[in-house]
């Protein structure tokens, strides 16, 4: 790594909350986070306000009572800065990371117009609109499901139209959905990306670029993780009321769809919502490595 203070000032230093007993942060640069410990953010630190080696192995030599070189320095920012750097200038190394998630992604709607349609919905995280509305979804799930449980008579009877009905109203929902994580972020003060469409594994998704969600608290992480489902049972809200008064067999369709979407939605096995509730409920980023680093642990053991 060749040394280039300008970069290094370049990155952000963060709190992280997590359940670790040790204080975590992140180091943010060129769009990326990455979690480090206390001595590697003072570390950091040091080198932005000394913006020299000598200056930072004078600084550590008297805190710690020990003797650092500038080769110790030097070694320390190869092995731990220099990497992030990297992979913030390796345009490749980015691309691959994010091929691990997605097949295949394609950007929809852009970041801006995403912002400004979500700025208008952030309103309804707003506790007060939160409940009403959390109220109102649970006494229609609750009147639905005990007045009619006749999905498999609706499904013999089923048209083309209706079919494609219900298909429209699922995309439509699904960018909702999107929308509702944007919302959240928007409602929380930080900054979203643009709404796409990709294929995971072999499954076809509607994703929200949420990446600096990671400044967040837990608490509200997850509800920015939690904020699609909310949103769709909002959307649900008036496919309800068409349901009551009229009985139509599109709305009854689409509401057993969006509710059975909400068991693989919420599914902690897989990255969608559900994994990344759980990761924060826990309070352990990477949960998926985090695990199975514990397993092979207690194997190994």
């Amino acid at each position: 790594y060749c040394m280039d203070f300008s970069q290094i000032n370049q990155i952000q230093i963060l709190p992280f909350d997590t359940s670790c007993r040790k204080d975590k942060y992140l180091l943010y640069h060129r769009n990326q986070y990455y979690e480090v410990n206390a001595m590697l953010a003072e570390f950091v630190g040091a080198l932005q306000r000394h913006n020299s080696i000598a200056g930072v192995s004078s600084h550590f030599s008297e805190k710690y009572g020990k003797s650092y070189s500038d080769d110790d320095i030097t070694a320390i920012i190869n092995k731990f800065i220099g990497p992030i750097i990297k992979a913030g200038d390796d345009a490749e190394t980015k691309k691959a990371s994010k091929s691990k998630t997605f097949i295949f992604k394609v950007g929809l709607v852009p970041p801006e117009a995403v912002k400004s349609i979500a700025s208008k919905f952030s309103f309804l995280f707003q506790p007060r609109f939160a409940s009403l509305l959390l109220f109102l979804i649970l006494i229609s799930e609750i009147l639905f499901f005990t007045s009619d449980l006749g999905i498999i008579h609706s499904l013999s009877g089923t048209s083309a139209y209706v079919i494609g009905g219900v298909i429209g109203l699922f995309v439509l929902c699904s960018l909702f959905h999107e929308t509702g994580h944007a919302a959240a972020c928007r409602y929380f003060g930080i900054e979203n990306g643009g709404i796409g469409f990709g294929l995971y594994i072999s499954f076809p998704v509607f994703y929200t670029d949420a990446t600096n969600v990671w400044q967040l608290s837990r608490k509200q992480r997850i509800i920015v993780n939690i904020g699609g489902v909310y949103f769709q049972l909002i959307f649900l809200l008036p496919i309800f009321l068409i349901y009551f008064l009229t009985g139509n067999n599109i709305a009854k369709l689409f509401i057993y769809t969006i509710n059975l979407n909400f068991l693989f939605t919420l599914n902690p096995f897989f990255k969608f919502d559900g994994y990344w509730i759980m990761s924060d409920l826990v309070g352990v980023p990477n949960l998926r490595n985090r695990s199975m680093e514990y397993f092979t642990y207690l194997f190994k053991r």
